[in-house]
């Protein structure tokens, strides 16, 4: 069977055009959407828990409990990080803890380690 020479060059473009978008999806990072600082959707002027994702895969933690007898008290705790899909891996000093997250349209993210809460982005 003789193939029409119209499909040889029709071939090798279908085939170019799908090796091209292989390589545009390579380079996307699952956690590029985590990058900036979230605050807890619970916070008040007595209660403040932020995390913060940076996009060298490093971030911290805080927070600062606000008592009127006892003042303010505050605390920081640098992690890194990594996202594979929908799952967050956070490596404390010691310590690694995964959990699924996800992001919806109004930018709202939730995680399953924070069950009850969501966070909202503040930068």
């Amino acid at each position: 069977m003789k193939v029409p020479r119209l499909y040889i060059p029709v071939f090798f473009f279908v085939l170019a055009l799908l090796s091209s978008c292989a390589k545009e999806n390579n380079d996307f990072n699952a956690g590029d959407n985590l990058i900036g600082k979230w605050q807890r959707s619970d916070s008040n002027e007595n209660f403040e828990f932020q995390i913060t994702f940076s996009s060298d895969l490093t971030g911290y933690q805080t927070e600062k409990i606000t008592d009127t007898n006892t003042g303010e008290t505050s605390s920081a705790l640098g992690f890194s990080w990594e996202a594979n899909n929908e799952l967050l891996t956070i490596q404390f000093d010691e310590q690694t803890r995964s959990s699924y997250y996800s992001i919806n349209p109004q930018g709202i993210l939730t995680l399953d380690l924070y069950e009850g809460v969501f966070f909202e982005k503040v930068d």
